[in-house]
């Protein structure tokens, strides 16, 4: 019951928000309210460990006194190998070119696959919605009765 009652708190809030977001067009420092923006919303499990960062003055007392400043590996979320590790100001005409022609091409792979993926889940509920229609149909009609052998 507790559950209910809060996720029926949680949609009235969502829809109080999305009221104030429809009744204002145009937000501005006047009619701002924190309240009405829901912010993040993180369910995931964190991949940090506890004590990642050091404070400044640390990593620089550490640095000074020459101590060892540990180093962690970063977490990325995404491709390392993207455009902007490239340093595309630093690349020539015709680098530059290139790195647009792969681009092109591995956006053009990726809509394929996009398509190709959603053609599959299209047939597979089109057979689904099939098979279902025939269970429901096999279902419906009444079963013929066995022919009575004549005897003479």
């Amino acid at each position: 019951m507790n559950s209910t009652k809060k996720s029926k708190n949680t949609a009235d809030t969502i829809n109080s928000i999305k009221a104030h977001v429809f009744e204002n067009k145009y937000q501005s420092v006047d009619n701002y309210n924190h309240k009405h923006h829901l912010g993040e919303i993180n369910l995931k499990k964190s991949e940090t460990t506890p004590d990642m960062t050091m404070s400044l003055e640390t990593l620089i007392t550490r640095f000074t006194k020459g101590q060892h400043v540990a180093t962690f590996q970063p977490i990325y979320q995404g491709d390392e190998d993207t455009l902007f590790t490239k340093e595309f100001d630093k690349m020539n005409t015709m680098d530059r070119v290139e790195e647009l022609h792969e681009l092109k091409q591995k956006t053009l792979q990726e809509d394929d696959r996009i398509k190709t993926n959603r053609a599959q889940r299209k047939a597979a509920r089109a057979q689904k919605a099939a098979q279902k229609q025939k269970q429901e149909t096999k279902e419906k009609t009444p079963p013929i009765p066995p022919k009575e052998e004549k005897t003479e």
